[in-house]
């Protein structure tokens, strides 16, 4: 019985084409594969990792393959190394993480949704994309750790997660600029008659004294 019919959803990916060349590794010769464009690719993680343990093979005379050649390769090993139980229960279960796992397939060639934590070169948030790193038995592993003689960084980084951490950016970006809008402009004194016509005036030395007369207020012309 099909799990899940996930070819379908692949078809606009499915001619992208990767090329292959031969390594020597551990004193036997491998294929892997290469990157056919810039930017996250999981598939030639996933599918190198495989093919240097020697658990799916490429056959020596092929040079290229396609996005679907490499899905379905990994997808018949996922369900070699994941034996259904005998259990009904339990068989089930693996059921449901067999079609999730398949499922994401087509992001294999984009890129997949992981949640470093910056404690351990395997920590991780939970996400239903490390799933299918389980279901192949590959241990997925990252750099992003913090220096424990940088302590003030350690402090405030602590146990969170990138998307805490980012989202703890944003909050505190938010508060600053709220603070900055409401803080009120100073006050702006206005100069009155007599200081203005004295800033514009040239100094005193050089001109007779002059009398200056403030203007009379609205209630002084109401009773002229």
């Amino acid at each position: 019985e099909d799990l899940v019919d996930w070819r379908p959803a692949m078809e606009a990916e499915a001619e992208a084409l990767y090329q292959l060349k031969r390594i020597l590794h551990r004193g036997t010769e491998f294929p892997i594969l290469m990157q056919n464009e810039n930017g996250p690719c999981p598939l030639l993680a996933l599918c190198n990792v495989l093919l240097l343990r020697d658990a799916v093979r490429i056959h020596p005379d092929v040079s290229q393959v396609t996005f679907t050649e490499l899905v379905t390769l990994i997808g018949e090993y996922m369900l070699e190394y994941n034996a259904l139980s005998e259990d009904s229960r339990v068989r089930v279960n693996q059921q449901q993480n067999l079609t999730d796992g398949m499922a994401l397939f087509p992001k294999l060639q984009r890129g997949l949704d992981v949640n470093v934590r910056f404690t351990a070169v395997d920590a991780f948030e939970f996400s239903q994309d490390l799933l299918i790193f389980d279901l192949l038995n590959v241990r997925l592993l990252h750099g992003w750790l913090v220096d424990p003689q940088d302590r003030s960084t350690s402090a405030v980084v602590g146990s969170l997660s990138y998307n805490q951490l980012v989202e703890k950016v944003i909050n505190m970006n938010t508060l600053s600029q709220e603070a900055a809008s409401q803080a009120e402009p100073p006050a702006e004194v206005q100069p009155t008659v007599q200081q203005a016509a004295m800033a514009a005036s040239p100094p005193a030395a050089d001109l007779p004294p002059r009398v200056f007369f403030s203007q009379p207020s609205a209630a002084a012309l109401e009773r002229r």
